[in-house]
């Protein structure tokens, strides 16, 4: 099963912040594993995150691990 989660920093380490769109990275995680790929959100802190929004639909994550999360992203 693979969690996308939404981070400050490319580690699951990071910290999650209060909005997905303020999300600095994407990390998918495999659960079967423990493998986790980081992917930057290339178009930048505060907005509507829709890169990252393909990558969770691109690599069928089956849950994601955020902040609130806005109605463009959503």
């Amino acid at each position: 099963m693979k969690i996308a989660i939404a981070v400050d920093g490319n580690t699951l380490q990071a910290s999650i912040p209060a909005t997905f769109e303020e999300s600095a990275f994407l990390l998918i995680v495999e659960t079967d594993d423990g493998s986790c790929e980081a992917f930057k959100n290339t178009e930048g802190k505060g907005s509507a995150s829709l890169v990252m929004v393909k990558e969770i639909i691109k690599h069928d994550c089956e849950a994601l691990i955020s902040g609130t999360i806005e109605k463009p992203a959503f």
